[in-house]
């Protein structure tokens, strides 16, 4: 019986923001969030070998099953292949990076099943659609091996060369634009946004709630207040708490209008023969 693994990618050095996978969003860490949203996968982390014993680091997923498997910070391909070198050829590998607390596990069990035969490759990151942040790609062990031999000098970067070398499946969502908002965590900007998003949406939501809230966001706001305000506001489905000084008439009346619109795209929708509305399959990707 084959095997899928998730790897995640991650390590407490970050110029940006030093030991970020241990910051606290919604009362635990980074990473222990990922995880959590994550359960039922059978997930390794791959650190640098100098990361993996940090006490901070082991509290922060106890109780949790996760193992994790060390090796050199500059060879991340090395990582991968040696956090797999149990696994059968036909195997499949799930990459996931640890500056994305927001991944949607819904979205994870999609690349697994796109990703068909030995030389099968899914991913949502070489044609871009969804957000950054919700970045997954699958492979096979047999995979990974090529990419290593592609590899030559360049062991940073696991699938640089995957969707040349194997048969790529691209993952393309329903929300394009999507792809221009953020949803990883790089900055203490990027970790505001997240925490306001988890804060609002809960910690457990698919990524098209996520993906609401920004668009609700970006409704009512005009693009030169949006840097200000988003310090400022949180961002809910009854419109900007935290702004005062917006007319409350206004907000409800184009809040009125979205979702006139939302039912409308609801019953096209299902006349195409689609099924499951897009708000059902939202409600049902919650995690």
């Amino acid at each position: 019986m084959s095997e899928t693994r998730v790897v995640v990618q991650a390590r407490l050095g970050s110029s940006r923001l030093p030991r970020k996978i241990l910051q606290d969003v919604g009362g635990k860490p980074l990473l222990r969030l990922l995880v959590e949203r994550l359960r039922g996968f059978h997930i390794v982390v791959a650190m640098p070998e100098g990361d993996a014993p940090d006490p901070e680091l082991l509290a922060a997923v106890s109780g949790l099953n996760v193992v994790f498997c060390p090796g050199d910070e500059d060879d991340v391909l090395g990582r991968y292949l040696y956090a797999t070198r149990d696994m059968a050829p036909g195997d499949k590998i799930v990459r996931v990076t640890g500056d994305c607390p927001l991944i949607d596990p819904f979205l994870v069990d999609e690349a697994i099943q796109m990703c068909s035969g030995i030389f099968g490759y899914a991913s949502n990151t070489v044609m871009r659609s969804y957000p950054d942040g919700q970045d997954v790609e699958c492979f096979t062990r047999l995979g990974l091996e090529t990419l290593d031999k592609q590899a030559h000098r360049d062991r940073e970067h696991v699938t640089r060369d995957a969707a040349e070398v194997l048969d790529h499946v691209p993952l393309v969502s329903r929300h394009p634009g999507s792809a221009h908002y953020k949803m990883s965590v790089d900055t203490r900007e990027d970790l505001g946004r997240v925490r306001s998003l988890v804060r609002t949406w809960g910690e457990m939501s698919g990524w098209e709630d996520y993906y609401e809230g920004f668009g609700i966001f970006d409704e009512f706001v005009p693009d030169q207040l949006g840097a200000v305000l988003r310090r400022m506001c949180t961002v809910t489905g009854d419109g900007l708490q935290g702004l005062g000084g917006l007319p409350g008439a206004q907000i409800e009346r184009r809040e009125h209008a979205r979702q006139a619109q939302l039912l409308q795209d609801r019953d096209e929708f299902v006349s195409d023969g689609h099924g499951s509305t897009p708000g059902e399959r939202r409600g049902a990707r919650s995690v």
